[in-house]
């Protein structure tokens, strides 16, 4: 009989290691890589747009306003320079960066449970909370991602042994942790909390440990942000928006506030600090998941997707609560864990089910377009935008929150004011002026301007369309609708869905320049075909081989019918009250054909006009 060789303790141990963490990064990458052809969200927008344009140069605050600061935009921008700025690229940012979390909270987890068993259970737990599609649409706030990583390895040190070193590097990690999420400014008193109570002799020692951690991890990024004359307007939005902002802005904390974020996550993390509240009051970790949950309830309690942060530790100090139930072997506390953790499914299983099954589906939708970059079908109203905006010349562009079309566009060009993002008014809590805004806007009118409406809103900034946009702008495009999924409502027969409108204003005097009309067509009743009782259409055939303005001019305007063009997904409908009374316009692409509807029987007179790009 041959020699067997048998692995050694230590080999056992070392591949049982990499075995957990491997495993915890294939979870990780199997609940983000599915939903890669997700439509890029408002806040993605919001995030890759500032990020490319300050990968082209231009700094914000001094080429363009911002409602916050990130760490984010500049990690953003260095890697888009290297590889390009596209939703795809967005995308792996977010994954190395969910990565990296994975990675150190089983590190912490296993550290704190004392098994790896334990550890991987609760990271499954927290992984299905923190990497939901809620997450995932808006990409964009993958400063919450890196944050989490740094809370990590933040709490890591906080629950070791406390020496210089664990001081030092505590502190870095909450410094680096607020410069990516400024709300957590507010958290770093009770990191350096957890630090004094452990050893209250050396209180001294380890807070000037703890504020060079915190120094050095701050003072770098400040040198490079002084070089580039940006340090000024960083410093105002992490101290203003970090502090000041959540108690004193349009978004203070309000318990309205607590109560309108979605059924879903309300009773996600409710479930969870129920779950733990008998296993947290660990000393020190009481103090740091305290401080936690004191910063994003109250600090920053505006949206629901701050509340993420809360998740994998509370997952924590829940596993902690059931393992020590089960181990004390005692029935009524198994019973109750039990009975919790069916509760805990109930409520949020159809939810949770429900957002992962629709988000599959839409990334299923766009994964073409989003990651292998086919171009022929937008598969969502921001590629759709996207992609008209590259079809017609501008020079300028203003938006009222639609940045994720800025950010796809493949035509980019920021000049000021490239972007005055109208909702900026009401986010920043007086620091940019809607006064300030409409007035940059009048003295220099962008060629394009990209609006949004919602469903359960006739149009965004009402009083701001009809002042400025009219007799100043057409309209050309309106797409819809990007839906926003608000969960499963104990109290609602059905889901809640909101949805979005996106629309396309292209200025009077950019029409005149860039277009020439090329044929008329002046069709009669006849030549309508009727598609039901009441409503009678016509085919249009463009005929260009660039993308073409049709335009319909009504005999009467006080006599216009209802009436609405239609070319794929774009839709635009006659409003004689808000641009030019007697016509509207609708942006076709080349070679599509488009249908004029009309409501009852078409009045004689009308004319259709076909516009394209002048050569």
């Amino acid at each position: 009989m041959g020699y067997q060789y048998a692995p050694s303790r230590d080999e056992t141990a070392k591949t049982g290691r990499i075995a957990f963490y491997a495993a915890a990064a294939v979870l990780t990458l199997a609940l983000t890589l599915p939903f890669f052809g997700m439509e890029v969200s408002e806040d993605a927008g919001y995030y890759g747009f500032v990020s490319r344009a300050m990968a082209a140069g231009y700094r914000i605050h001094r080429d363009f306003p911002v409602g916050q600061n990130s760490l984010a935009f500049y990690i953003n921008a260095a890697v888009f320079r290297l590889f390009g700025a596209s939703p795809l690229v967005l995308r792996l940012i977010y994954a190395f960066w969910g990565l990296l979390f994975s990675l150190a909270f089983c590190n912490l987890a296993e550290k704190f449970l004392g098994s790896r068993r334990k550890a991987f259970m609760a990271f499954a737990f927290a992984a299905v909370l923190v990497f939901q599609p809620q997450l995932q649409r808006g990409l964009g706030r993958n400063n919450l991602l890196p944050a989490l990583f740094f809370l990590a390895l933040c709490a890591r040190a906080a629950i070791s042994e406390t020496t210089a070193a664990t001081a030092a590097f505590c502190g870095f990690c909450a410094g680096a942790a607020a410069a990516f999420n400024e709300s957590l400014l507010s958290f770093a008193p009770f990191a350096l909390a957890t630090l004094i109570l452990a050893k209250p002799q050396q209180w001294l020692k380890n807070t000037a440990c703890y504020c060079a951690g915190f120094l050095a991890a701050c003072l770098p990024f400040a040198a490079t942000l002084l070089a580039r004359d940006a340090f000024t307007g960083y410093a105002r939005d992490m101290f203003y928006l970090g502090v000041g902002f959540r108690v004193s802005g349009p978004y203070s904390s309000r318990v309205g506030n607590l109560i309108s974020i979605s059924w879903d996550l309300f009773f996600i993390y409710g479930a969870l600090i129920l779950l733990c509240l008998a296993g947290i009051w660990r000393g020190r970790w009481a103090v740091f998941f305290s401080g936690l949950c004191f910063t994003v309830l109250v600090v920053n309690a505006t949206r629901n997707y701050h509340l993420l942060l809360l998740a994998p530790f509370a997952a924590l100090a829940a596993a902690e609560t059931v393992s020590r139930y089960y181990e004390a072997g005692q029935p009524r506390g198994k019973w109750l864990m039990r009975a919790a953790a069916a509760l805990f499914i109930f409520i949020n299983l159809p939810a949770l089910g429900k957002d992962y099954m629709l988000a599959f589906r839409e990334s299923a939708h766009g994964w073409a377009y989003h990651v292998l970059g086919r171009r022929d079908d937008a598969p969502d109203a921001p590629a759709a935008l996207a992609d008209a905006l590259d079809s017609i010349p501008y020079k300028t562009i203003s938006t009222s929150s639609q940045y994720p079309a800025l950010f796809m566009a493949e035509k980019f060009s920021v000049s000021k004011p490239c972007v005055e993002d109208l909702s900026l008014a009401r986010n920043s809590a007086g620091m940019i002026t809607l006064r300030d805004m409409v007035g940059s806007l009048r003295a220099s009118p962008a060629d394009v301007f990209v609006g949004k409406r919602s469903s359960d809103n006739p149009s965004h900034l009402e009083g701001f369309l009809r002042l400025f946009l009219k007799n100043r702008y057409i309209r050309i495009a309106d797409l819809g609708g990007q839906g926003i999924y608000s969960g499963v409502r104990l109290f609602a027969k059905k889901t809640a869905w909101r949805h979005y409108r996106h629309d396309i204003y292209y200025s009077l005097a950019a029409f005149g320049e860039n277009f020439g009309k090329t044929r008329t067509l002046n069709p009669a009743a006849m030549d309508f075909t009727a598609e039901t009782r009441a409503v009678n259409t016509l085919e249009l055939n463009p005929r260009t081989q660039t993308a073409a303005i049709i335009e319909v001019v009504f005999p009467d305007a006080n006599r216009a019918p209802r009436a609405w063009l239609e070319c794929g997904v774009n839709k635009t409908a006659f409003d004689r009250n808000r641009f030019q009374p007697d016509r509207f316009h609708l942006l076709a692409p080349p070679g599509r054909t488009t249908k004029l509807s009309v409501w009852g029987k078409p009045p004689a007179g009308i004319k259709v006009n076909f516009y394209s790009v002048k050569r």
